[in-house]
Order: C-alpha cells, then sequence, then structure tokens
C-alpha cells in the first residue's frame, strides 16, 4: 500500500473509529493522575495569573454542579476538570463527569485529552448513565447559547428556559451547586459582525450545535479567573411524579441561589448580572 493512501486511510479509519466507539457516550476515560499533573498549575498561571476557587468544600458525594458562564471558550473549566487549584483533591474529592459538546469528540487529540480531563458527550443518556453509576456532573448549562451571547465586560448566563439539569437533579435526588467564574468573559477579544453573520451563527448553533468562535487571536487574553462555588441546593423530596411545577419551582429556587452567589462575589465595579 502506497505512502499516499495510507494519509488517506488513517484519518478515515480514526473518523469511523470516533463513530463507532461508545466511550464518549459512556463513562469515558478520565485519568486521575492525569488531571492532577504539576504542568497543569504551570499552565494555567502562565494564561491566568492570579487566577482562584473561592467557596466551600463540597461533600464527597454525587453533586449536580452547574457552571457559568460559558464565555468564548470556557477557559474555566480548566480550573475543575484539572487539580490545579485543587479542585479534585479538596473541593470536591468525588469521583464526577463533565459534559462537553458532542461535536468535540470528533476533532483529533482534542478527543482523547478530553476523555482524559474527565469529560463525556453532552447528551441526557450519557448524563443519566453516570448519575447511575453515582457519580458527580458538571454543566454548562447555557451551552452553545450562552457561547453565543458572549461579550466582553457583560455578565449574562441564559437560564430561563435551561430546565433539562433540573429534572435530572430531581430525578435522581442530586443536589445543585452554583458556580460562576469572574473573568470567563474577557478571556477573548471578540469582534462584533455583521447581521448577516450573527443570523448564520445563530441558524448553525439552532440546527447543528456549533457556534462559530469570533475571536480576534489564539491565545487567551491574561485575566485572573476566580471561580465562586456556591452552597449546595438541596433536593425536594423524592416523589412519585416530577411535574412541570415542581421543575419550575425547583429552577426558581436555583436561579435565585445563582443571583445570590453572583451578588457576594461580585467586585463593585462588575455590572448587574443579567439572566435570559
Amino acid at each position: 500500500m502506497t505512502y499516499g493512501l495510507w494519509v488517506c486511510l488513517i484519518p478515515l479509519l480514526y473518523l469511523v473509529y470516533c463513530f463507532i466507539d461508545p466511550t464518549p457516550r459512556r463513562g469515558g476515560l478520565a485519568s486521575s493522575s492525569f488531571q492532577r499533573l504539576a504542568f497543569w498549575r504551570w499552565l494555567l498561571d502562565k494564561l491566568f495569573p492570579r487566577s482562584q476557587i473561592v467557596g466551600p468544600a463540597i461533600p464527597p458525594t454525587p453533586h449536580l454542579f452547574a457552571a457559568f458562564p460559558h464565555g468564548a471558550a470556557t477557559c474555566s473549566h480548566f480550573l475543575t476538570m484539572t487539580d490545579a487549584y485543587s479542585f479534585l483533591s479538596k473541593t470536591h474529592p468525588f469521583p464526577r463527569r463533565d459534559l462537553a459538546a458532542s461535536v468535540l469528540f470528533y476533532i483529533p487529540l482534542l478527543r482523547e485529552l478530553l476523555l482524559l480531563l474527565g469529560n463525556v458527550d453532552a447528551s441526557a443518556k450519557t448524563a443519566e448513565y453516570n448519575l447511575k453509576k453515582g457519580r458527580s456532573l458538571l454543566i454548562f448549562v447555557g451551552g452553545e447559547r450562552e457561547q453565543l451571547l458572549t461579550s466582553p465586560g457583560v455578565q449574562q448566563v441564559y437560564l430561563n428556559n435551561r430546565k433539562g439539569f433540573v429534572k435530572l437533579a430531581l430525578k435522581y435526588q442530586t443536589p445543585l451547586v452554583p458556580m460562576y467564574c469572574f473573568g470567563e468573559v474577557d478571556t477573548y477579544i471578540l469582534f462584533k459582525p455583521p447581521v448577516w453573520v450573527t443570523s448564520l451563527r445563530r441558524w448553525i448553533c439552532d440546527h447543528l450545535r456549533v457556534v462559530i468562535p469570533l475571536a480576534l487571536h489564539v491565545k487567551p487574553q491574561p485575566v485572573a479567573l476566580r471561580l465562586c462555588v456556591g452552597e449546595p441546593l438541596p433536593c425536594p423530596a423524592r416523589m412519585e411524579e416530577i411535574t412541570p411545577a415542581v421543575i419550575d419551582a425547583y429552577h426558581a429556587r436555583f436561579v435565585e441561589a445563582l443571583r445570590d452567589l453572583y451578588n457576594k462575589h461580585r467586585a463593585p465595579s462588575d455590572p448587574d448580572l443579567i439572566i435570559i
């Protein structure tokens, strides 16, 4: 077989493997030793100096962490999926999986990196699979819609119509933990596109669940990330049927808890939190 044919065949085989391999849609390949490498602290200190995690230690039992904001690239995720700032060893020393966009698991090398860092496919089935296994979950609730809203200096989250994570928490009796990272929206300088580009991005987001980044640079801005972790929000007592009214009530409690967390840790210069 010629060299040129191998060059074409190997990427094709890898793509086929990505489609048929169930690992991202199950429990992933989280490696505790990989997540705890000293390299991650060195890297984050270089990229985001003076970053920190503030908040209480979360009991070592299943919890559902709801993280905000998504930002242009969820840079703050490295504070929780690695042990650079002791999130895995001190804040919540308990098995956990993080939900990541499905498309990321079809990108060579990035796929393996995310799996080793404890990420799995962001589908309801995958989330339920891991909750049934007794693991904690971390979800960037606003997802790609919140990513579209990202604007430097503007603190806003996409939450009012996001209630699936609340239903999961109720179904599996998993307390919700609000998290908010100050500095995330300022990690990239974004250019304002013309109206037709905005419409195209929204269409791609709605139909393909992918957001086209509009950053003016690859390396993030050296901002200090301050990840604030809130107190767990206990679930109501288990019930035979989880009605829409129950979901709405628990969702309202979470929205209030997130707003309280933001107001508790905001700086005097920070704007009011916008919840969409």
